[in-house]
């Protein structure tokens, strides 16, 4: 389902499926469900595993990562992750940190965001509290989220922020 998905990797799941006899999406969420451990790691690894720093013009910014099989796993948490975001905002200097938290079973991302948030509020994305966006239909960061962030980031600059 992931927008990085080619068609060479759904003919090589279905072969490898077939091969080994089991059902493709079943398989698919006992491993996602296996592998998520989310619950065992703390605030600071979930926020800095799979983190990377972007630059556009003079403002650099980051956005993490990280995937689960339903929001529950980790929606307790959601406080304690954008006290951890800020506190890494403010200690790098950026604009803003976000954390894209993916509910890869439903296709849907909850976006965490600490910093200016008129950057976040021009994905148009609907905000559900303070610092936490919903965000339908969205799972890659690089493919979908990173290009309009960019954008507004280089909006926002030309507009003399």
């Amino acid at each position: 389902r992931s927008p990085t998905c080619i068609g060479i990797d759904r003919e090589m799941a279905e072969w490898l499926a077939a091969l080994a006899a089991v059902e493709l999406e079943e398989y698919g969420l006992d491993m996602f469900r296996n592998s998520s451990t989310v619950a065992d790691r703390t605030d600071e690894a979930l926020l800095s595993t799979d983190m990377k720093e972007f630059a556009e013009g003079r403002y650099t910014f980051s956005v993490s990562q990280i995937e689960v099989v339903g929001f529950e796993e980790v929606g307790e948490r959601f406080s304690s992750l954008l006290d951890g975001l800020d506190a890494m905002r403010e200690r790098k200097g950026y604009l803003f940190s976000a954390l894209l938290v993916t509910d890869i079973v439903a296709g849907d991302s909850t976006l965490l965001f600490a910093g200016d948030v008129r950057v976040a509020r021009e994905t148009g994305f609907t905000e559900q509290s303070p610092g936490v966006f919903l965000a339908k239909g969205l799972i890659s960061r690089k493919k979908q989220l990173l290009p309009q962030v960019l954008s507004i980031v280089k909006e926002l600059t030309r507009s003399g922020m």
